[in-house]
Formats: C-alpha cells, structure tokens, sequence
C-alpha cells in the first residue's frame, strides 16, 4: 500500500513493541489519515503528533490504563468495518478540535475522547467504533 501523504507516514501506525501492522490494520490506518488526519492536519497548518496507532496484543497488555479489548488491538481483525483507534497529540485550540471531529467524522459510528492538556498539547483518542461516543 502507497503512503504518501504529505505529514504522515506507515512507521506512525505500527506497534511501538513489535514494529507490526497487520495487512488489515494498515488499510484502516490509511483510510484515517486519508480522510480525517491528513485533511485535519492542512487544514489547521499546525502538527499532529501520532502517539498510538495500532498495537499488538503484548504491547496492549503491557500498557496502563489500556482497555484489554482496546480499538488499537482491534484493528487487526479480518474485517474492514472492524473499529480501530489512533491518539495523537495537538495544540489546538480543544473547541475547534471536537468541531472538527463532529464535522468530518460520521459521527454516528465515532468514539473520541479528548484528554487533559500537556505542556501546551492535547491528547485525543479517536476510534471507529460503529456507534457514537464520547466520553
């Protein structure tokens, strides 16, 4: 699979572990960044940071405060409408951000949750969970 956006790169999205990123992971990796992270990183002009994208199943176990059936492990079920989940990091105003969420996601089916502020950066979660949540 070609990946050539711009501001992202395949290396953002495998295990941090393992290196890994299973066949079906990597296309639903490809279809975030190519509908929401890459659109949402030009439009704003500012970076986004990649802190999690898919993970295998030891690194899920072995990271706190992870859910054990968490979307990041998911992703690399054998089905292209399984969820999957990225974090990233961005210091964008969190107002615009959740906007920007509800506006370029099919809300119905999206998760993201937007965490406490680090040294001028946002944490966000977002996942393709098949219904909507927030949280």
């Amino acid at each position: 699979m070609k990946w050539d956006f711009k501001d992202f790169g395949r290396h953002e999205f495998v295990c941090k572990h393992c290196g890994a990123l299973p066949e079906i992971a990597e296309i639903h990796y490809h279809g975030i960044v190519m509908f929401f992270l890459q659109p949402l990183r030009t439009h704003v002009g500012k970076p986004v940071f990649i802190h999690s994208g898919y993970r295998c199943f030891t690194h899920n176990k072995n990271s706190p405060n992870t859910a054990v059936n968490s979307y990041h492990t998911s992703a690399a079920y054998k089905t292209i409408y399984h969820p999957c989940a990225v974090d990233f990091w961005t210091d964008l105003k969190i107002d615009d951000i959740e906007a920007y969420i509800d506006y370029h996601t099919a809300t119905d089916f999206c998760g993201y949750h937007v965490y406490t502020n680090k040294d001028d950066l946002w944490f966000i979660h977002i996942d393709w969970r098949g219904y909507k949540a927030r949280w």
